[in-house]
């Protein structure tokens, strides 16, 4: 389902979610009719969405619920991004099939898999990050490149699926005046990546800005990463 993040909410915070942290609505809370914010939304998902990350499957996720459950959504950053495919078995292969203007588009599912994989300067890049078994997402209102993790031992955090090196990773939101960063993981390893720091005020582009200052909220938990020390381009 598609979450509009509220930073007026923080305030509200419990313990676990100090004020300087925007707190993830609770499980009520997911389920009403978000106001898109205006800007491009590269995922058109519907309201009421929740998605289940594919096991060994870059940037995949199979659709829980909404009016689309029970098909896949494809996450990648490549040319099929946001458009939902069925697996079927076609000719004693296995297939993904994307419905286009009421015409199928059936693209065997290694080479959709491969198109779709996580790419750093155009090579495959495994990160060693581990998705938790029956973790479940939704997209978030405005934002392209992460999602809300709705249950299971990183609930309450948002998990990174930008195609970057930190996808997959989970982080919390915090506020620190007029200036938002997410935050990646704990002690040696933390990680604070300023929001929009990598846009210029001539709008040219710059590399993200990590910061080292320790973050006010809760310990992100453990075992969701592989090495969050690590950088480059990413959607933060």
């Amino acid at each position: 389902m598609i979450r509009s993040i509220d930073n007026s909410d923080a305030s509200q915070a419990s313990q676990k979610a100090p004020a300087s942290q925007v707190k993830p609505a609770s499980a009520a809370g997911k389920s009403f009719k978000s106001v898109l914010d205006g800007h491009a939304q590269k995922l058109d998902v519907p309201d009421g969405e929740t998605w289940a990350p594919v096991a060994a499957g870059d940037n995949t996720a199979k659709i829980t619920g909404g009016p689309r459950a029970g098909q896949y959504i494809n996450l990648s950053h490549g040319a099929r991004r946001g458009q939902t495919f069925t697996i079927e078995q076609r000719d004693g292969q296995t297939v993904h099939v994307y419905k286009t203007n009421g015409q199928e588009v059936v693209i065997g599912s290694q080479k959709d898999e491969a198109d779709g994989a996580r790419k750093i300067h155009g090579k495959r890049y495994e990160n060693g990050v581990k998705i938790p078994k029956g973790e479940q997402w939704a997209p978030v209102a405005g934002h392209d490149n992460y999602a809300d993790i709705l249950n299971g031992k990183r609930n309450g955090y948002y998990v990174n699926i930008s195609g970057g090196v930190r996808d997959g990773m989970a982080f919390q939101i915090v506020k620190r005046g007029d200036k938002t960063f997410h935050v990646y993981g704990t002690g040696k390893h933390k990680q604070e990546i300023e929001v929009g720091a990598h846009k210029k005020a001539d709008g040219g582009a710059a590399t993200p800005t990590t910061a080292t200052t320790p973050a006010t909220g809760t310990t992100p938990p453990t075992g969701t990463t592989g090495s969050t020390s690590q950088s480059g381009p990413t959607g933060a």
